[in-house]
């Protein structure tokens, strides 16, 4: 089923149907209110990452579902990232905001009037229209996103951007957000349900980008010495997996691993946090990164030349010996639509334009990543001059990956660290300066898969075991393996963490319509010009969403 997001329009004779309730309200003279469509007010508030959350969403609107005839309002809702489901009460007490949203919706203007004594909190809705939802014992209701085929909001509803979780198709054909992240996905029992938990190599999308990925995974069963590990191609991929393994650090208890790029593991037990973190446009962002709770700064400025910036400085009293910076990041899902949205750009020629540049070498693709924000830059300052401290890799938008960059801190007063990223490309929860300690790691062990069995029970053990360019394949068609483990340590003296380490690359398959974009297309000459891209998108999205 594809969805639309609807806004209201006077037009009739659109092709794609897009009805907001696109309302403000505004103070009158009189006894009455009234609530008009207003287009170019700026919304500050899309820039606040706190508000990207169904529980804000909750707090600040009235959520109604429409399923058939029936309408209720979904209270204290709860979001499960895994399953893409939200889970609420029920509330069948709502004649006030389906008198608004129904009086709005009868107006060929879309424009109505409020009664006088009836507070703005009853013109903040967000409509979702589903054909299935599922009622618990307790009186809970649970709802898949990716059932929602019809979407509308009020022009007052706050923290909408948490709909980005609904794979919904806009007008003109926008698919926001449709586009999840490519490259293989990992799925794990644990002991309920099998949950999505990481994806490989993200970013990888040809044979020069292949490389090594080393990713944490949970480790549900501390006590049992078997894994088993499901990887499935979900996307218009091919997806080739050279190797595979298991790597398993056993360490103190209490003790935190991060992962450096050469595949090493920093362990460390204490941080120190940034003196002041800034954003470019020099808002204090200090809340968003303090802490690893998904609340992060993610790259949008008000302002913008070409990448977007955020500055971490540490006080003099920085640590000596072997020091890292500790990031905690992830891609936005935001980034994966932006990419499909530069691919349209190619329309119909876009196969043309895949198999012209198949043979650039990874020097010329990854230095146009480097120019557009695609990696994430890190960068520090040295007599007064930003130099290069390492690049990050795509990580995908799945889960926070805790990340160590070696920092040399001798003879430095102050250490400044600049992150540079496009626009909206990456999410960075935590930032810290760690320094490890010897005898934090007690044994690390790599462990080779002992079978690998794909879905019409064909053996590929022999294909993942070594870096040897023998692949397990994998396509939409042939898009499961299952990879079991044995012989895992289990010591009850330490805490055991696991890692996932696979090497590889992915084809991307997706076919495109349409004239191209030649204009548009001759812009991207300019350094910088996908963050632009980005930017631009994500402005055009932010006013269909709110003022249209």
């Amino acid at each position: 089923m594809i969805a639309q997001f609807h806004y209201f329009s006077k037009k009739t004779d659109m092709k794609y149907s897009i009805p907001f309730i696109l309302l403000l309200i505004l103070t009158g003279t009189s006894c009455t209110r009234f609530y008009i469509v207003k287009e170019d007010q700026r919304l500050t508030r899309f820039t606040e990452p706190r508000e990207n959350s169904w529980e804000y969403l909750d707090r600040r609107n009235v959520v109604l579902v429409h399923q058939g005839n029936n309408i209720f309002e979904l209270t204290s809702i709860t979001y499960n990232e895994n399953s893409n489901k939200i889970t609420g009460g029920i509330n069948s007490l709502i004649s006030t905001p389906l008198y608004y949203y129904n009086k709005a919706l009868s107006k060929p203007s879309h424009i109505a009037f409020r009664k006088f004594g009836d507070g703005l909190a009853e013109l903040r809705q967000v409509h979702l229209f589903v054909d299935d939802t599922t009622m618990n014992v307790n009186g809970t209701c649970n709802l898949n996103l990716n059932d929602i085929y019809k979407v509308d909001i009020s022009k007052q509803a706050e923290g909408v951007n948490a709909l980005a979780a609904i794979p919904i198709v806009f007008a003109g054909g926008i698919g926001f957000l449709a586009i999840v992240c490519g490259c293989p996905h990992v799925y794990i029992d644990n002991g309920q349900q099998i949950t999505f938990e990481k994806t490989l190599f993200t970013g990888a999308k040809a044979p020069q980008l292949e490389r090594s990925d080393l990713k944490e995974i949970p480790d549900y069963f501390p006590d049992q010495n078997q894994l088993s590990l499901t990887i499935k191609n979900e996307e218009k991929e091919d997806q080739y997996i050279d190797q595979l393994s298991l790597v398993v650090i056993e360490h103190t208890p209490g003790v935190e691993l991060a992962m450096e790029k050469d595949g090493k593991i920093f362990a460390y037990q204490s941080v120190i946090q940034a003196a002041s973190i800034l954003d470019q446009d020099g808002k204090n962002q200090e809340e968003a990164v303090r802490a690893k709770d998904s609340f992060a700064y993610d790259f949008k400025p008000e302002k913008l030349t070409d990448l977007s910036t955020l500055y971490a400085t540490f006080n003099p009293n920085v640590p000596t010996g072997k020091s890292s910076l500790i990031l905690h990041v992830k891609n936005t899902k935001w980034s994966g639509y932006l990419y499909n949205e530069f691919n349209k750009l190619f329309g119909s020629e876009h196969t043309k334009w895949v198999e012209k540049n198949k043979d650039k070498s990874k020097e010329e693709r990854e230095a146009w990543m480097r120019q557009e924000g695609i990696k994430l830059l890190v960068e520090v300052k040295r007599n007064g001059q930003w130099e290069s401290l390492s690049e990050l890799e795509l990580v995908g938008d799945v889960a926070y990956e805790k990340l160590a960059i070696p920092v040399e801190v001798n003879g430095l007063g102050t250490l400044e660290i600049r992150l540079r990223s496009g626009f909206h490309f990456w999410e960075v929860d935590y930032i810290g300066l760690a320094t490890s300690n010897e005898g934090l790691i007690v044994n690390e062990t790599r462990i080779q898969p002992t079978s690998v069995v794909d879905e019409k029970g064909n053996s590929n053990t022999d294909k993942i075991i070594n870096s040897d360019n023998v692949y397990v394949a994998s396509t939409p068609t042939d898009a499961v393996n299952i990879i079991t483990f044995e012989g895992i340590p289990v010591n009850q003296k330490f805490q055991r963490s696991l890692f996932i380490e696979a090497e590889g690359y992915y084809l991307m398959k997706t076919t495109y319509t349409g004239n191209p974009n030649y204009k548009r297309l001759s812009k991207f000459k300019k350094p910088g010009e996908l963050s632009r891209f980005s930017k631009e998108k994500y402005t055009d999205l932010q006013k269909q969403i709110s003022f249209q």
